[in-house]
């Protein structure tokens, strides 16, 4: 989870690294809002097994991925609840 507690959390993977994890969620906290994920280069990659959810309950969620970053998951859902408003990809 990124964001949870505080306002404007960000991960970068970049430079072809690699993370990979069973889910991720942007934004979980309805108060908090400004949470992104990066995803930035060739070979920078974010494998998620289930879902990778961009704005769970909190507003102004963004999932970059740029420069041939890829980003893999079962399944994307945007804006989880009618509380999370303007997330993006």
């Amino acid at each position: 989870v990124l964001g949870n507690v505080n306002g404007d959390a960000t991960l970068v993977v970049s430079n072809g690294a690699d993370t990979t994890n069973r889910m991720m969620i942007v934004g979980a906290a309805a108060s908090q809002t400004n949470h992104q994920v990066v995803v930035n280069g060739s070979g920078s990659t974010m494998t998620l097994s289930s879902n990778l959810v961009v704005g769970s309950n909190s507003s102004l969620a963004a999932l970059t991925v740029s420069n041939a970053g890829t980003v893999s998951a079962a399944h994307l859902i945007v804006s989880a609840t009618s509380d999370s408003q303007s997330n993006r990809i």
